[in-house]
């Protein structure tokens, strides 16, 4: 049984939130909790809040871990076929999901994919995976999947 699971069923926890450095699992039987998506240009900016009560949830971005090299930039999210930073036009992607792992691996995989992938691959492999995209022109793109797991409130 997953931790949650322990928490919730031998113990009676009916919310909590466990924190794996960022990414996240919450959940709640009485009052969602409020989870807000940082702006990947702005750290004291929101760009959504969330009311959230059953979900993993992760977020990975190519400008918070990124360096320069002479005039190329570069970040942590490797494209698995080339073994570079990976090229798209998204520049953040929160995924939520029924786990934080399965989160985690979304987030990344989006990152990687760019918005003209997205589609047809997160509807084959991930069917019921919920995301809130940030292309590099900031745009942000929101999945109606998104619902599943979060009521989006009003600023």
């Amino acid at each position: 049984m997953a931790f949650i699971g322990i928490m919730r069923g031998m113990f009676g926890v009916t919310s909590g939130i466990v924190d794996a450095g960022g990414d996240m699992s919450v959940w709640s039987d009485i009052k969602p909790w409020v989870i807000g998506i940082q702006d990947p240009y702005n750290e004291d900016e929101i760009v959504a809040r969330l009311l959230v009560r059953n979900a993993g949830i992760a977020t990975s971005n190519t400008s918070y871990r990124s360096w320069s090299m002479g005039d190329v930039q570069y970040h942590h999210i490797l494209h698995g076929h080339t073994g570079n930073s990976a090229e798209s036009d998204i520049i953040q992607a929160t995924a939520f999901a029924s786990s934080a792992t399965e989160a985690e691996v979304a987030a990344k995989v989006l990152c990687i994919l760019g918005t003209d992938q997205v589609g047809s691959w997160f509807n084959q492999h991930f069917p019921t995976l919920g995301f809130i995209l940030i292309r590099q022109d900031g745009e942000v793109i929101i999945n109606r999947n998104l619902l599943n797991y979060a009521i989006i409130m009003e600023e």
